[in-house]
């Protein structure tokens, strides 16, 4: 249930997650949010404030625990933070008062050139740029690197993630972790589908539109299909995965995300929004605020690619100037600060743009609504249904979804009765140029994060032997990040040292092939391999790749008895045994994002089998944390404390379960200060604490 002003704006929406509550200003800024939680009973506040020029000047925040919120002007006992902002005589951010990285730089042409990471304390991301403003590099000094190609039209052709590590040669260096390639279907600024790793041809995203132009499916090769549940701003708030051949959900799948109102993404237990640790998310993690739009976030600290402009939504604001003046407060504002009732989708607003544009934008004329999980069932047959073709019938199958989700099956059989009249239009709406859509009423439930794509997918059990660059072999839960392990080109037959970029651990169900292989004996053309004693067996997931002779890039359940698989010498294995083990319950497993060639090698015996990494675009959050103790131990120490480094070490509580690196400080006043770095595998993210003893 949604309630308007007289001006238009929303002022209190109401869904089985969430319910909100807007206050503007008599400029129609947005100036108060009361965010509650259904099911957790908490209440997260905000207030924004703004200067005489439109530049918001305050954030304050207040978490209460129920469902009576506190003022974030007055709090009382509740959790509370408040974030103040200046800025220069041309409107550019100058400080941020909830970040120690420093100022923001900007170039002669008013972009930003170096900003902080706000969620990893001391990191800095550093910007370069193409002649016609787009994004052309991102990097975080000795971490991370993202870099793009365009296309003969101007737009992203091409993406290649770098990760900061020390090669075979001793020599630290920029490794590649993947390279993603963009491939278009029209004029618009967003792919029809993507390829997620260049070394593994098979690994591709496709994107399926329903009828309104929103991002309604992601499916691949594989046929696994993932319905994209939007709300009516345009965010992707909830996936449903459907596996190939399956009619029904995986409902053990249903995943959840929320964001705030500038789309920062919030904790789903807590409300409070969580910031970027730096690391691009992937992805799994692509498309979340107006990601029915599809507008990206694979990106590094945190920023939306909005069109010709990069997005924070830690601030509300763009990093460059707005390439048509006039339509907001200031040269970098977003929505004159009213990210509930519009989208600068295109990062070029402007009323006059807008006023053309506007004669052009169809009618919405169904949009799913998470909800309640019975009422997806309307949406996968939606979904179904526009991945064949079949636009009128998964037309009417969102509708009926939609009606049961936000309980206005009158209005929306209303609405589908209209579309029906309107046949052809709501057709050719399909893949549009993007276009910045004013006042638009926004729907946002609430729901969860998920990960980098591979990081719950391709693994191996703990146990699984993994050949290192010296020779020997060790479990690949014992691996950690910077270890050199040894890696073949099957394309080339190049045997090489690479460094381990990142250690994936998922948990939860998985599918598990058993693979037994021995070495196989010298083979004349046309002839058979015979087999050799040296029996290895080892277990993987269904969908690893496995490099089998003949054949390229093979999963694990596709592989037969018989199959030829290539070893780091360029020996082979022949396959003597399969068990498929079904679908296990409660199972942890590993893999290992490895730089540059992205293969490595598993097996106790002889010279092992060639397998796939995970080309996550992610950097470990783990890593991350790491490198910055390190580094802000080694700035202490020149300041005259003393220091020691405590290796990582397991933590864990209710909340929150992953690893911390401990650096301890004799601080010249005596007292010992401990800084605390914990990394979470599950949402990647890094958090700080100071601790004085």
């Amino acid at each position: 249930m949604a309630v308007e002003n007289s001006a238009g704006q929303m002022v209190t929406h109401a869904t089985p997650a969430a319910s909100k509550r807007y206050t503007y200003d008599a400029l129609g800024r947005l100036t108060d949010v009361q965010d509650t939680l259904t099911g957790a009973s908490l209440c997260v506040a905000r207030k924004y404030g703004y200067d005489p020029r439109g530049n918001r000047s305050l954030l304050a925040t207040a978490a209460s625990g129920s469902s009576t919120c506190a003022d974030p002007a007055n709090p009382g006992g509740a959790a509370a933070s408040t974030t103040s902002y200046t800025y220069d005589s041309a409107d550019r951010l100058v400080t941020e008062s909830a970040v120690d990285a420093g100022a923001w730089v900007y170039d002669p042409l008013g972009r930003i050139t170096t900003a902080p990471v706000r969620g990893s304390p001391g990191a800095r991301v550093v910007n370069g740029y193409f002649a016609n403003d787009l994004i052309a590099s991102q990097t975080i000094d000795g971490v991370a690197r993202q870099t793009w190609s365009l296309d003969a039209i101007g737009r992203f052709a091409s993406y290649t993630n770098e990760a900061w590590a020390v090669g075979a040669d001793g020599t630290p260096g920029w490794q590649e972790a993947v390279t993603k390639v963009n491939h278009y279907d029209s004029d618009s600024d967003f792919p029809a589908w993507i390829a997620e790793d260049a070394s593994l041809p098979d690994e591709i995203t496709r994107y399926v539109d329903g009828l309104d132009g929103n991002l309604a499916m992601q499916t691949g090769k594989t046929g696994d299909r993932v319905l994209q549940l939007i709300d009516l701003h345009g965010d992707v708030m909830t996936t449903l995965p459907i596996r190939d051949g399956e009619h029904t959900a995986d409902w053990t799948g249903l995943a959840h995300q929320t964001a705030d109102e500038f789309g920062n993404p919030t904790d789903l237990t807590t409300g409070i929004a969580r910031v970027s640790d730096g690391s691009a998310p992937g992805k799994d993690g692509r498309y979340g605020w107006l990601g029915g739009k599809q507008r990206s976030a694979d990106a590094l600290a945190g920023v939306l690619l909005m069109g010709v402009r990069l997005y924070d939504p830690g601030t509300g604001r763009f990093w460059s100037v707005d390439p048509e003046p006039g339509g907001n407060a200031t040269a970098y504002d977003y929505c004159s600060a009213d990210p509930v009732n519009c989208t600068d989708l295109d990062g070029r607003w402007s009323m006059g743009g807008f006023l053309r544009r506007a004669a052009r934008v169809a009618e919405v004329v169904a949009t799913v609504v998470p909800g309640p999980i019975g009422a997806a069932a309307g949406a996968i047959s939606a979904g179904a249904y526009a991945a064949t073709g079949n636009r009128s019938r998964a037309l009417e199958m969102a509708a009926t979804a939609a009606a049961q989700m936000v309980g206005a099956g009158g209005a929306v059989r209303a609405g589908f009765a209209l579309a029906r009249a309107a046949g052809n239009t709501a057709a050719r709406v399909g893949r549009s140029t993007v276009q910045a859509v004013r006042r638009a009423p926004v729907r946002r439930p609430a729901p969860a994060p998920r990960g980098p794509s591979c990081r719950t997918r391709n693994s191996f059990t703990p146990d699984t032997g993994v050949l290192m660059a010296d020779g020997t072999t060790r479990p690949i839960s014992d691996i950690d990040v910077g270890d050199l392990v040894t890696a073949r080109d099957p394309l080339t037959g190049e045997t090489t040292a690479q460094p381990v970029l990142d250690v994936i651990v998922g948990t939860g169900d998985k599918h598990l092939i058993t693979v037994t292989t021995t070495a196989a004996t010298d083979r004349g053309e046309g002839e058979a391999a015979g087999v050799v004693s040296g029996q290895d067996t080892w277990n993987a997931t269904a969908n690893h790749p496995i490099w089998v002779e003949g054949e390229g890039w093979t999963d694990a359940d596709g592989l037969e008895v018989g199959d030829l698989l290539a070893s780091a010498n360029g020996d082979l294995r022949v396959i003597v045994a399969l068990l498929d083990k079904g679908w296990m319950a409660g199972q942890t497993v590993y893999n290992l994002s490895v730089g540059n060639v992205h293969t490595f090698v598993i097996g106790d015996n002889g010279h092992g089998t060639l397998v796939h990494n995970c080309s996550t675009s992610s950097v470990s959050g783990r890593r991350l944390a790491e490198d910055l103790a390190r580094r802000e131990a080694r700035s202490l120490a020149q300041s005259g404390g003393g220091r020691r480094i405590i290796g990582a070490e397991r933590i864990g509580d209710r909340r929150f379960t992953g690893w911390e690196k401990r650096q301890h400080v004799n601080a010249p006043n005596g007292r010992r200060t401990a800084w605390h770095w914990m990394y979470n595998p599950r949402t990647g993210e890094v958090r700080q604490f100071k601790r004085m003893r």
